[in-house]
């Protein structure tokens, strides 16, 4: 078709319009900082053609420019944090040097100098930049800043930098799901790191705005996170598809210096040197949480070439809901079990010995959470006009799924979500997220620059069933019960049977397979797009 265009046309036409473009979209890039400011001599007249370099202490990357007819320079594309050296050189001058330049998120720090004649031995002059305004044509819009030191002051369990957003004024957290930037939705906002979008694809409320979500994942290690920003209104062209917030994160970098740290968490129910933690009915529960993380960077070619890992890992155990048995005996009110130990007995036994299926636990069942986050990241300094950064992030979640109802009793065969569940009943949600990002920035004669950056990211759910077999469960309809086992399989016609029959408590246990007397069936995504088929006593309805 006429309007398709090659992938390599398409990298290059956005190649040369972000060139093109780039004095005119503003100070700042989206994931770097600027340097700007004004060179005059002893009478306040601007300097012209004045060499500005400028390097980074704690990698030795360097990069240099030159001021304009009035005196301006800027120079684009610097990493985020510091601390930099400005350096200011012109022939008939002496030179002129600041030290200990910070640089923030898509802001430009201004750093003025005025030369004194070089004949002329005169004393140093000290330069004090003022705070940029919250408006100003290097910082435009509605938002707050979060700087490396406070993401790493801040108390957090999560060890998640979305948990930080809460800092901004602007940012609330409903009852229930993700955060709300000034008012709207959480589906509305954007979330990027390093530039590339990392928002949940699938947008879906369960996911919290985030990859893995719905997993209780999170995007990236805490360890990772330099600082970032938190926008409502921003000017800036690029940064847009978001009507609530836009989180623009930037991640660490190697330096010069090998550096690295770890943590661990660990948090527990179990008692703690005889001291009970936790109240009588909550004991019995398994609670733990173990969080292990480092983080590792350093040079591979000093002032060239640097890199920085940053892995976490989680192993989480949290108890499912509902009733269980525990040593014959049921659970305390409010969530004691109405279905007899007995009856449940029965059933397990006759599933057992006729179909050779195991049905499960009746006692306590864990939901587990193991998380895999790991992130690495590679600075190369191309030359003193390109610098290059690649960085990956690969994540691997997993959420168990579990609980029991007997609390509110729904005879719709549409509904299985009341009833005593066996343990086999128990599945995961695992969610897979792989990104990885390209960025290019170059700082060219005449104040020219370009922040080229190119992202892939591939994001993938699904449920699965660790036991390939009918679910069994066990419901009461007044005060008759009802033995069912839930077809989970593909779509047959003999899946669609129900295999059950309605009996006294007291009476003896025994399931038949057959045609029931009266067959509710449909038909609908479950888990992992399977079927299956319910049979009720005609007493209970539909």
């Amino acid at each position: 078709m006429p309007w398709i265009v090659s992938a390599p046309r398409a990298v290059a036409a956005a190649v040369l319009f972000s060139t093109l473009v780039a004095p005119a979209v503003g100070a700042q890039g989206v994931t770097t900082g600027a340097i700007t400011g004004k060179v005059t001599d002893a009478s306040g007249q601007p300097v012209a053609l004045a060499d500005v370099r400028i390097v980074n202490r704690s990698t030795g990357y360097a990069t240099s420019s030159r001021t304009r007819e009035n005196g301006v320079y800027l120079v684009q594309g610097l990493e985020v944090g510091g601390p930099y050296t400005v350096t200011v050189r012109a022939i008939g001058h002496q030179p002129y040097q600041r030290d200990d330049v910070d640089v923030g998120l898509s802001e430009a720090t201004r750093v003025d100098a005025q030369l004194a004649p070089q004949a002329v031995e005169l004393a140093a002059v000290t330069v004090t930049g003022g705070a940029t305004p919250d408006f100003s044509p290097t910082r435009q819009g509605v938002g707050s800043q979060i700087s490396d030191s406070l993401v790493r002051r801040i108390p957090t369990f999560s060890r998640d930098f979305i948990d930080q957003l809460k800092l901004s004024p602007q940012v609330v957290y409903p009852a229930s799901g993700a955060a709300s930037g000034a008012g709207a939705y959480n589906r509305y906002n954007t979330i990027t790191i390093d530039g590339a979008n990392q928002s949940e694809r699938f947008n879906l409320s369960a996911t919290n705005g985030v990859p893995g979500g719905s997993a209780s994942g999170k995007i990236v290690s805490l360890d990772a996170v330099k600082e970032f920003r938190v926008v409502f209104t921003p000017s800036d062209v690029r940064q847009g598809n978001f009507a609530g917030m836009l989180v623009n994160a930037v991640t660490k970098s190697g330096t010069n210096e090998f550096h690295g740290g770890a943590s661990y968490t660990y948090r527990s129910n179990t008692d703690v040197l005889g001291l009970h933690l936790v109240g009588e009915l909550l004991r019995p529960s398994s609670f733990e949480v173990e969080q292990y993380s480092f983080y590792v960077g350093g040079p591979i070619i000093r002032d060239r070439l640097h890199f920085f890992v940053a892995p976490e890992f989680q192993e989480r155990t949290r108890p499912a809901t509902g009733p269980y048995y525990l040593g014959g005996q049921p659970s305390a009110r409010p969530d004691s079990p109405s279905v007899a130990l007995d009856s449940l007995t029965r059933i397990a036994n006759f599933m057992q010995s006729t179909y050779n299926f195991n049905v499960g636990s009746t006692g306590l069942v864990n939901n587990d959470n193991p998380l895999r986050n790991l992130f690495g990241r590679i600075d190369y300094q191309i030359s003193p006009v390109h610098r290059l950064v690649v960085r990956q992030i690969i994540n691997h979640d997993e959420d168990g799924s579990f609980s029991r109802n007997i609390a509110t009793y729904n005879n719709s065969p549409l509904n299985q979500n009341s009833g005593f569940r066996f343990g086999s009943n128990q599945f995961s949600t695992v969610a897979k997220n792989s990104s990885t990002t390209g960025q290019l920035y170059s700082n060219f004669a005449g104040g020219l620059s370009n922040e080229l950056i190119v992202g892939y990211s591939t994001i993938n759910y699904e449920r699965t069933v660790p036991v390939q077999a009918p679910e069994v469960g066990d419901r009461a309809c007044g005060d008759v019960w009802h033995r069912a086992v839930f077809a989970e399989q593909p779509a047959r016609p003999e899946d669609l049977r129900a295999r059950g029959q309605r009996h006294d408590p007291q009476g003896p246990a025994h399931l038949h397979r057959g045609r029931p007397s009266r067959l509710h069936a449909h038909l609908q995504q479950f888990r992992a797009g399977l079927v299956r088929g319910v049979h009720l006593p005609d007493h209970c309805g539909a």
